[in-house]
C-alpha cells in the first residue's frame, strides 16, 4: 500500500495538466425561410423531431462545409505555415539554436531505427513536420460533436498551455473560414 501511494504521489507531481479549450459554433439562420423542412411541410417537420438533419440551403452547406474542414489537408497545409503553432506542437523536432527542424534524439528512436532494417522493415529519412502530420494530429485531437436536437457544435481541443489552446482553436478556425471565403469568391 505504501508503494502504490508513494508511486501515486510521485506521478502526481510529474504529470502535466491537460487543459481543454471549447469552442461552440452554430450556423447562420437562413433568411430566406425557404428550406427544405418547409418545403416538405409535415414530413419536414417530423423528420426535425426524429433528430434527423436536412439540409436547409447554402447557409447549412456552407456549415457543413466548415465543420468538414476542420479535419482537413488545406486545413492542415495552412496551419502549417504558421510556425509558431508547428514549434510548440512539435517542440521535440524543433531545434533553436539553429533555427530548424531535426529528427528528434532519443534511445528507443535509436534502438528502432538499429533493429527496423534486420526485421527487414525500411529506414525512411527524416522530414520535419508538415501539412501531412499536422492533419494526422487535426484528426486525432480536435474533436467536433454535434447534437441532433440543437444547432450548436462543440469544437473541443486539449493541451497542457491553456491559452495555447485557445489560440489553436481560433488558428484553425481563421485557416477554415479564410479558405471558404476565398472557395466562394473563385466561385
Amino acid at each position: 500500500t505504501a508503494a502504490a501511494l508513494l508511486i501515486a504521489v510521485t506521478y502526481l507531481h510529474i504529470a502535466s495538466y491537460v487543459y481543454t479549450a471549447t469552442s461552440n459554433v452554430t450556423p447562420l439562420p437562413s433568411s430566406g425561410g425557404g428550406g427544405i423542412s418547409r418545403k416538405l411541410g409535415s414530413l419536414g417537420g417530423l423528420a426535425e423531431m426524429a433528430g434527423v438533419s436536412l439540409p436547409t440551403g447554402s447557409g447549412s452547406d456552407q456549415f457543413q462545409l466548415f465543420l468538414e474542414g476542420l479535419h482537413s489537408r488545406f486545413a492542415a497545409d495552412g496551419l502549417a505555415k504558421n510556425t509558431g503553432i508547428m514549434k510548440v506542437l512539435y517542440s521535440g523536432e524543433w531545434d533553436e539554436g539553429s533555427h530548424g527542424w531535426r529528427r528528434p534524439a532519443s534511445a528507443i528512436s535509436f534502438v528502432v531505427r538499429l533493429f527496423k532494417p534486420i526485421l527487414g522493415f525500411p529506414n525512411y529519412p527524416y522530414e520535419p513536420p508538415d501539412g501531412a502530420r499536422l492533419q494526422d494530429y487535426l484528426v486525432a485531437k480536435v474533436h467536433v460533436t454535434q447534437d441532433a436536437k440543437t444547432p450548436v457544435v462543440t469544437i473541443t481541443y486539449d493541451h497542457r498551455d491553456p491559452l495555447f489552446a485557445v489560440e489553436f482553436l481560433k488558428a484553425l478556425d481563421k485557416v477554415v473560414d479564410e479558405q471558404l471565403r476565398q472557395k466562394a469568391l473563385s466561385r
